[in-house]
Protein backbone atom coordinates (compact mmCIF):
# COMPACT_ATOMS: atom_id res chain seq x y z
CA UNK A 1 0.00 0.00 0.00
CA UNK A 2 1.28 3.39 -0.93
CA UNK A 3 1.45 6.01 1.95
CA UNK A 4 -0.97 9.12 1.57
CA UNK A 5 0.00 12.30 1.61
CA UNK A 6 -2.07 12.80 5.25
CA UNK A 7 -0.15 9.77 6.13
CA UNK A 8 3.27 11.60 5.64
CA UNK A 9 2.21 15.36 6.94
CA UNK A 10 1.15 13.21 10.20
CA UNK A 11 4.48 11.13 10.49
CA UNK A 12 6.18 13.36 14.01
CA UNK A 13 9.22 11.69 12.72
CA UNK A 14 11.51 11.21 10.26
CA UNK A 15 13.32 7.98 9.74
CA UNK A 16 16.24 7.75 7.20
CA UNK A 17 16.17 4.47 4.68
CA UNK A 18 18.75 1.90 5.43
CA UNK A 19 20.40 0.83 2.12
CA UNK A 20 23.11 -1.13 3.64
CA UNK A 21 20.30 -3.27 5.28
CA UNK A 22 18.83 -4.76 1.67
CA UNK A 23 20.00 -7.42 0.12
CA UNK A 24 20.62 -6.05 -3.29
CA UNK A 25 23.24 -3.16 -1.23
CA UNK A 26 24.41 -6.05 0.68
CA UNK A 27 25.39 -8.40 -2.98
CA UNK A 28 26.45 -5.29 -5.13
CA UNK A 29 28.80 -3.90 -2.26
CA UNK A 30 30.26 -7.38 -1.83
CA UNK A 31 31.05 -8.15 -5.39
CA UNK A 32 31.37 -5.46 -7.17
CA UNK A 33 34.95 -4.93 -7.88
CA UNK A 34 35.46 -9.12 -8.41
CA UNK A 35 32.36 -8.21 -10.85
CA UNK A 36 34.16 -5.71 -12.63
CA UNK A 37 37.38 -6.85 -12.71
CA UNK A 38 36.34 -10.24 -14.28
CA UNK A 39 34.71 -8.69 -17.23
CA UNK A 40 37.45 -6.53 -18.16
CA UNK A 41 39.79 -9.97 -17.83
CA UNK A 42 38.09 -11.98 -19.63
CA UNK A 43 39.47 -11.21 -23.45
CA UNK A 44 35.76 -12.62 -25.32
CA UNK A 45 33.81 -9.92 -22.89
CA UNK A 46 33.72 -6.37 -24.13
CA UNK A 47 33.21 -5.31 -20.37
CA UNK A 48 30.41 -3.13 -18.95
CA UNK A 49 29.33 0.51 -20.66
CA UNK A 50 30.92 3.07 -18.29
CA UNK A 51 27.30 4.55 -17.84
CA UNK A 52 27.05 1.42 -15.99
CA UNK A 53 29.82 1.04 -13.79
CA UNK A 54 28.77 4.43 -12.56
CA UNK A 55 25.14 3.61 -11.53
CA UNK A 56 26.14 0.32 -9.71
CA UNK A 57 29.01 2.69 -7.78
CA UNK A 58 26.19 5.40 -7.49
CA UNK A 59 24.05 3.43 -6.05
CA UNK A 60 26.61 2.36 -3.15
CA UNK A 61 26.54 6.10 -1.85
CA UNK A 62 22.95 6.88 -2.17
CA UNK A 63 21.25 7.70 1.11
CA UNK A 64 24.43 7.82 3.13
CA UNK A 65 24.48 11.21 5.36
CA UNK A 66 28.70 11.05 4.53
CA UNK A 67 27.71 11.38 0.80
CA UNK A 68 25.35 14.74 1.28
CA UNK A 69 22.31 15.84 2.85
CA UNK A 70 19.91 18.27 2.33
CA UNK A 71 18.55 20.64 5.40
CA UNK A 72 14.45 20.68 6.03
CA UNK A 73 12.85 23.37 8.05
CA UNK A 74 9.21 23.29 8.84
CA UNK A 75 7.97 26.85 8.12
CA UNK A 76 5.20 26.46 10.47
CA UNK A 77 5.09 29.42 13.20
CA UNK A 78 6.33 28.33 16.20
CA UNK A 79 7.52 25.17 14.72
CA UNK A 80 11.52 24.85 14.86
CA UNK A 81 11.79 21.36 13.40
CA UNK A 82 14.18 20.48 11.06
CA UNK A 83 15.42 17.23 9.39
CA UNK A 84 19.06 16.20 7.73
CA UNK A 85 17.73 13.94 4.57
CA UNK A 86 20.60 12.44 3.15
CA UNK A 87 20.97 12.91 -0.80
CA UNK A 88 20.41 10.37 -3.14
CA UNK A 89 21.62 9.12 -6.32
CA UNK A 90 19.56 9.91 -8.85
CA UNK A 91 19.60 6.50 -10.71
CA UNK A 92 16.57 6.00 -12.38
CA UNK A 93 17.42 2.74 -14.04
CA UNK A 94 18.92 0.66 -10.88
CA UNK A 95 18.35 2.46 -7.54
CA UNK A 96 15.18 1.06 -6.07
CA UNK A 97 14.61 3.74 -4.03
CA UNK A 98 15.40 6.73 -6.94
CA UNK A 99 13.67 4.52 -9.54
CA UNK A 100 10.36 4.23 -7.58
CA UNK A 101 10.10 7.86 -7.14
CA UNK A 102 10.10 8.23 -10.93
CA UNK A 103 7.25 6.29 -11.66
CA UNK A 104 4.89 8.07 -9.85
Amino acid sequence: MLPTMAAAINQTSYEPRRPQDSILFQALNDNLQDFLSSTQDDPGSRGLPDFVVREFKKFLSCGFYENGVTRIGCKNPGCEEDYWVPTSCKCRGFCPSCGGRRSF
